[in-house]
């Protein structure tokens, strides 16, 4: 079993301000499905959970922007609203090679007939890293991968510091003391978020932090040859 994570920013992304574009990525998408389903016919097996991306964020600032006494567990609620949009839609674009419905709790190991399980956000307080870690957890997942928009886990922005210090790989300390936060918030812009971190810490499981958008790299990766990401151990 491997376990996917998808950023929301792969699925809909946000432009250079911030705001959300308001398209899926189509292409990207199609490629990714061929890139799966290659690996569902060497007989893998795969849970892919989804982040919630521009939407998520774009609903979550809007709720504040208009109610300054919204509650932020009223704004995760939102962003787990977006996970789950971007959910069905993956169960329907992996289909029939899909379990019937979008995963819940995913604390509860169930039998997965089919090749593909899709899952999102569960509850307030995390990202659906922190999904994805607990789904690595129930059902023994041989790999654990995060797809983000940025190719390795870095000491700063390396979009804005040329200078950033790349880590090809961390243990969790390491990985805690470079994030330097430990509540994940829904706006929250993070590798992979401290909540997860802490739990997967906890469980001694070993995360893969990718560039979701570089998929001839995904291939490597899941084919068990070089590639580029960082690999966080415990």
């Amino acid at each position: 079993m491997i376990v996917l994570s998808i950023g929301g920013s792969l699925i809909s992304p946000t432009d250079h301000s911030g705001k959300t574009i308001g398209h899926i990525e189509m292409g990207y998408l199609k490629r990714l499905r061929r890139v799966i389903l290659k690996r569902v016919a060497r007989g893998e097996q795969f849970i892919i959970v989804t982040g919630g991306g521009g939407p998520s964020r774009a609903y979550a600032k809007a709720a504040l922007k208009l109610n300054t006494k919204a509650k932020e567990v009223d704004r995760h609620w939102i962003g787990i609203a977006a996970t789950k949009l971007n959910a069905e839609f993956f169960r329907v674009l992996f289909s029939p090679l899909t379990h019937a419905v979008v995963l819940g709790d995913p604390t509860v190991h169930i039998p997965l007939s089919s090749p593909v399980a899709i899952a999102a956000g569960w509850l307030p307080g995390h990202s659906t890293d922190k999904d994805a870690v607990v789904l690595g957890h129930t059902y023994n997942a041989s790999m654990i991968v995060n797809l983000t928009n940025v190719d390795y886990v870095y000491s700063g922005d390396p979009r804005k510091n040329s200078a950033a210090v790349v880590y090809p790989e961390l243990t969790w300390k390491a990985y805690k003391k470079v994030l330097g936060m430990s509540v994940f918030h829904p706006s929250a812009h993070a590798p992979f978020d401290p909540v997860a971190s802490a739990f997967a810490e906890r469980h001694k499981l070993t995360v893969t932090i990718a560039n979701g958008a570089n998929l001839a790299n995904l291939e490597k990766l899941l084919e068990g040859k070089k590639f580029k990401g960082t690999v966080i151990k415990p």
